[in-house]
Protein backbone atom coordinates (compact mmCIF):
# COMPACT_ATOMS: atom_id res chain seq x y z
CA UNK A 1 0.00 0.00 0.00
CA UNK A 2 2.81 2.68 0.75
CA UNK A 3 4.05 1.78 -2.41
CA UNK A 4 0.71 2.87 -4.51
CA UNK A 5 0.73 5.81 -2.22
CA UNK A 6 4.23 6.56 -3.43
CA UNK A 7 3.24 6.20 -7.08
CA UNK A 8 0.27 8.73 -6.70
CA UNK A 9 2.09 11.23 -5.47
CA UNK A 10 4.65 10.93 -8.32
CA UNK A 11 1.59 10.90 -10.21
CA UNK A 12 0.66 14.22 -8.92
CA UNK A 13 3.99 15.38 -9.58
CA UNK A 14 4.19 14.49 -13.28
CA UNK A 15 0.53 16.47 -13.46
CA UNK A 16 2.11 19.51 -11.47
CA UNK A 17 4.85 19.51 -13.91
CA UNK A 18 2.42 19.10 -16.91
CA UNK A 19 1.05 21.64 -16.16
CA UNK A 20 3.46 24.47 -15.37
CA UNK A 21 4.96 23.35 -18.64
CA UNK A 22 1.70 24.04 -20.59
CA UNK A 23 1.51 27.48 -18.73
CA UNK A 24 4.84 28.56 -20.02
CA UNK A 25 4.51 27.50 -23.64
CA UNK A 26 0.78 28.34 -24.24
CA UNK A 27 0.14 32.03 -24.19
CA UNK A 28 -3.21 33.27 -25.40
CA UNK A 29 -4.27 35.34 -27.96
CA UNK A 30 -3.52 38.40 -26.06
CA UNK A 31 -0.13 37.53 -25.39
CA UNK A 32 -1.38 36.52 -21.39
CA UNK A 33 -0.79 33.23 -20.12
CA UNK A 34 -3.80 30.58 -20.68
CA UNK A 35 -5.44 29.82 -17.42
CA UNK A 36 -6.40 26.68 -18.85
CA UNK A 37 -2.76 25.31 -19.22
CA UNK A 38 -1.89 26.75 -15.21
CA UNK A 39 -4.84 24.15 -14.05
CA UNK A 40 -3.96 20.98 -12.60
CA UNK A 41 -6.51 18.31 -12.90
CA UNK A 42 -7.66 15.38 -10.19
CA UNK A 43 -8.67 13.71 -13.90
CA UNK A 44 -5.16 14.08 -14.66
CA UNK A 45 -3.31 12.52 -11.54
CA UNK A 46 -6.17 9.59 -11.87
CA UNK A 47 -5.05 9.04 -15.67
CA UNK A 48 -1.41 9.20 -15.01
CA UNK A 49 -1.98 6.91 -12.44
CA UNK A 50 -3.35 4.65 -14.80
CA UNK A 51 -0.96 4.77 -17.62
CA UNK A 52 2.43 5.37 -15.71
CA UNK A 53 1.79 2.62 -12.80
CA UNK A 54 -1.62 0.85 -13.68
CA UNK A 55 -3.28 1.50 -10.61
CA UNK A 56 -6.83 2.67 -10.74
CA UNK A 57 -7.19 5.47 -7.95
CA UNK A 58 -10.52 7.25 -6.90
CA UNK A 59 -10.92 10.50 -7.83
CA UNK A 60 -11.36 11.23 -4.26
CA UNK A 61 -7.89 9.75 -3.26
CA UNK A 62 -6.26 11.35 -5.92
CA UNK A 63 -7.68 14.63 -4.82
CA UNK A 64 -6.11 14.86 -1.50
CA UNK A 65 -2.67 13.34 -2.78
CA UNK A 66 -2.70 16.24 -5.44
CA UNK A 67 -3.82 19.03 -2.91
CA UNK A 68 -0.66 18.04 -0.45
CA UNK A 69 1.50 17.93 -3.35
CA UNK A 70 -0.02 20.75 -4.66
CA UNK A 71 0.40 22.51 -1.39
CA UNK A 72 4.32 21.79 -1.44
CA UNK A 73 5.21 22.73 -4.81
CA UNK A 74 2.89 24.71 -7.14
CA UNK A 75 2.10 27.48 -5.09
CA UNK A 76 5.21 29.47 -6.40
CA UNK A 77 4.17 28.22 -9.93
CA UNK A 78 1.28 30.50 -10.38
CA UNK A 79 -0.91 27.13 -11.56
CA UNK A 80 -4.22 26.10 -9.75
CA UNK A 81 -5.84 22.63 -8.72
CA UNK A 82 -9.60 21.67 -8.99
CA UNK A 83 -8.84 19.99 -6.04
CA UNK A 84 -10.05 22.20 -3.68
CA UNK A 85 -13.01 23.03 -5.99
CA UNK A 86 -15.87 20.80 -3.98
CA UNK A 87 -15.57 17.80 -1.34
CA UNK A 88 -14.44 14.76 -3.27
CA UNK A 89 -14.93 12.30 -0.10
CA UNK A 90 -18.24 11.18 -1.26
CA UNK A 91 -17.30 10.62 -5.33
Amino acid sequence: MAHQEAQVRTAADIAISRAWRRSEREPDSTGERDTCAQRVLVAEVVSVSREHFGIEVEPHEAAAVLRQRFMLRAGALGLTTDAFDEDRSAQ
